[in-house]
């Protein structure tokens, strides 16, 4: 396993969110409900876990992020939703998480909801710009029209697909495999069922070494013209940050899981954007 960063002081932004200063999601307060691990988990294979259980008791739908610092190049994560007959929720990956000269950011988030169809996971991808401090606990944050574009093949109205996906003891596990990549089209996306998260370590270990790889429930391509990425450095491979996103409806507990691969030709170690030394400047006795 690979070297695990010190845990630092760390708060989640939810439905109260407040930020100080312009740094997405540094010196954030409020009561927070996604709490995380930096440590390797031999029984899951995960390098890192995030998590959920969370009741919501006010009159709207609540909505929490956590990011890594990392700026992964591959990403493997497991997202986990327990109960998902109970229809809590929402649970997405934020990746391609980039900064813009007015404070805004943009992100794209992949993930499914508990509203399934005939039983199987609906899965969204959304590409989302422009979003600033004041939109993160809005319904889409806010965006429409340019501002929010919709990547997922054989969408509904809604733009989710209905995949084959189904609960296993009344627990849905979704696998995504995230891929970068140089040329035109930057990411590659697969989207597997009830994989473990080492399996999903071999998968893009795989990938990356060409080799073959199980298929995927669901394969598809965001490309440079669904990122608007033009100019000189356009068919360079990304880098950029990742994290974790839900919505908990009213009155309803969700609870699960996001498990981050230890992928092994990714560059060592985790730190989530809240562990930064001297964010808050408080460190957590060991």
């Amino acid at each position: 396993m690979k070297k695990i960063t010190k845990v630092l002081m760390a708060a989640v932004a939810v439905s109260t969110l407040c930020f100080a200063g312009c740094k997405f999601a540094d010196d954030v307060v409020g009561g927070g409900f996604i709490d995380y691990t930096s440590k390797a988990n031999k029984d899951t294979g995960a390098e890192a876990t995030a998590s959920i259980n969370h009741t919501n008791e006010i009159d709207d739908t609540e909505r929490g992020i956590r990011l890594l610092n990392n700026k992964k190049k591959d990403i493997a994560v497991n997202v986990i939703m327990d109960d998902v007959a109970s229809k809590s929720g929402f649970m997405s990956v934020i990746f391609n998480k980039t900064e813009n000269e007015d404070d805004t950011i943009n992100f794209i988030a992949l993930g499914f909801n508990s509203n399934t169809t005939g039983g199987k996971a609906k899965i969204a991808c959304t590409y989302y710009k422009n979003v600033g401090n004041d939109d993160l606990t809005a319904k889409n944050f806010n965006r429409k029209g340019g501002d929010c574009v919709e990547l997922m093949p054989d969408r509904d109205n809604e733009g989710f697909a209905t995949t084959n996906i189904a609960p296993v003891n009344g627990k849905l596990t979704v696998g995504f495999v995230i891929t970068a990549k140089e040329g035109t089209t930057p990411y590659e996306v697969r989207v597997y069922e009830n994989k473990t998260t080492t399996e999903l370590n071999e998968i893009a270990d795989a990938i990356a070494k060409g080799t073959t790889f199980e298929t995927p429930e669901i394969k598809f391509d965001i490309t440079n013209s669904d990122l608007g990425r033009t100019g000189e450095d356009s068919t360079k491979k990304i880098e950029a940050k990742i994290g974790f996103y839900a919505n908990v409806y009213k009155g309803k507990t969700l609870k699960g899981e996001w498990q981050v691969a230890d992928i092994s030709h990714n560059p060592d170690g985790i730190i989530w954007e809240d562990e930064i030394p001297n964010t808050l400047n408080i460190q957590l006795a060991e």
